[in-house]
């Protein structure tokens, strides 16, 4: 059944009869009509009412219709009308019935190489052409490519705006667009012409593997995904794939608009070669393939003392000039005096020292892009928050002799070392993104941790 909007069955322009509501976005909605005077279906967008009145809103759709009118290409949806009618604006397009691309890959998943070709050939000319006329379109996306008998059609360039020597040129709207799509750049309010190309990296990789390359409970941690974390291997999502493609998509979505493609037409090119040719380098280096750092030799190698030339035996009973290879210091028979610890609470103590440790490995990983993907999580980031909880937990439990104390040493240091990590990212990247659907996998890491610590805690302290 045909769903109506509050204007179907209205008349725009005394020629356009709206009926159907074909869709609906942030600030018009989408109709099918019937043109009374040539016949034919067309579409219309029609900018809401309550947008009508906010000047910034007009000019954006206004902006839309001169950019679109001012783009002739066979891959570009071409607009036929704009007219201002009392409180109204809208925009006449062609009615195109074959839905879009989004449609496509939500029924299929994944799509064959020739398939892949073919799509990306033409976002490419579409986008090559906009780029040229120096229009960057912002909000590239797979519902945004209409389909009609294998053609596809750019649409909706309600975020585009025009290059100005080399920089956007726009307003409040430089942050929108679609988290799962956005430049690291995009997300901080700078958008360029190549953040076109990082989203045209991010549809690529979700029509060859059948999935989005991040994917999070809320948009604030997509984003923070697209700003820290190189995408997932495709090979990783399906094994079938040249391993060419691999570097062709990590410069397409690197984090350094710098180190992107220049063109959609230069990636294709690259894609090309990757699918016809066996598995070569296609590039001297990956960006999201740093060298590994230089080994850090340890400061106190394995020592065994020497007493006049010969080994001597640590802690050998009965033999009081002996070195204890372990203090230090004269055995004498007499077991050593123990320091006092006065850093407080076992808890206190325990999560403070684990947490702290876990914070700053957690950054290390975010820094080298060490990464596992297993269902959208990281795998290493998982194991690390038990395996600080656990020591911490069974450091508690052995002092106290109680498994709770373990319990909740392990929650705290999984909550202080996600803390410290998301305090570094929040320095450099000014995201704030802790939700409470953030922070419960997070103490039930701590929780896990905690109580096997716990037991082995409450076990070695007998």
């Amino acid at each position: 059944m045909a769903s109506q909007g509050p204007l179907s069955g209205q008349r725009l322009g005394n020629k356009y009869l709206l009926g159907e509501l074909l869709g609906s976005g942030g600030f018009g909605d989408v109709y099918k009509a019937q043109n009374l005077y040539l016949n034919r279906p067309q579409a219309i967008k029609v900018l809401l009412e309550k947008h009508f009145s906010d000047v910034s809103f007009c000019q954006r759709f206004i902006r839309e219709a001169q950019t679109l009118a001012g783009l002739s290409h066979p891959n570009i949806l071409p607009v036929y009308d704009f007219e201002l009618e009392g409180n109204r604006a809208f925009l006449v397009m062609p009615f195109i019935s074959g839905g879009t691309l989004h449609d496509i890959l939500k029924q299929r998943g994944q799509l064959n190489l020739q398939e892949t070709e073919n799509y990306l050939t033409q976002i490419c000319a579409a986008l090559d052409y906009a780029h040229a006329r120096n229009v960057v379109h912002l909000d590239l996306k797979p519902l945004n490519l209409l389909h009609q008998d294998g053609i596809l059609l750019l649409s909706d360039f309600g975020l585009a705006h025009l290059m100005k020597e080399g920089a956007v040129e726009g307003g409040s709207s430089l942050r929108f667009g679609s988290p799962h799509y956005m430049a690291p750049e995009h997300l901080q309010g700078l958008p360029q012409q190549r953040s076109d190309i990082y989203a045209l990296g991010v549809m690529l990789y979700q029509m060859l593997a059948g999935e989005l390359p991040f994917r999070g409970t809320t948009p604030e941690s997509i984003m923070l995904k697209h700003l820290t974390e190189p995408p997932p291997p495709l090979r990783s999502r399906r094994s079938d794939l040249p391993s060419n493609l691999e570097p062709v998509i990590g410069k397409a979505m690197a984090k350094n608009p710098a180190a992107r493609y220049e063109t959609a037409g230069k990636l294709l090119v690259d894609f090309k070669a990757a699918v016809s040719k066996p598995a070569t380098q296609l590039h001297q280096s990956s960006p999201y393939n740093p060298p590994l750092a230089p080994t850090i030799p340890a400061r106190n190698p394995s020592v065994a003392l020497y007493n006049q030339g010969s080994l001597s035996t640590p802690n050998t009973p009965g033999v009081s000039t002996t070195q204890n290879a372990f203090r230090g210091t004269p055995y004498t028979g007499q077991p050593a005096p123990q320091k006092a610890t006065t850093i407080g609470h076992p808890i206190l103590r325990h999560s403070l020292i684990f947490g702290s440790i876990l914070g700053i490995v957690s950054i290390i990983l975010f820094y080298t892009n060490i990464y596992l993907d297993v269902g959208g999580f990281n795998i290493f980031s998982l194991l690390l928050f038990i395996f600080f909880s656990l020591f911490a937990g069974q450091g508690s439990s052995k002092k106290t002799r109680k498994i709770r104390t373990g319990i909740i040493s392990g929650i705290y240091t999984s909550l202080i070392g996600e803390f410290i990590g998301f305090l570094s990212i929040w320095i450099q990247y000014q995201i704030f993104y802790i939700h409470g659907i953030e922070i419960i996998p997070v103490i039930l890491l701590g929780l896990i941790g905690g109580t096997i610590g716990g037991v082995i805690g409450k076990l070695r302290s007998k």
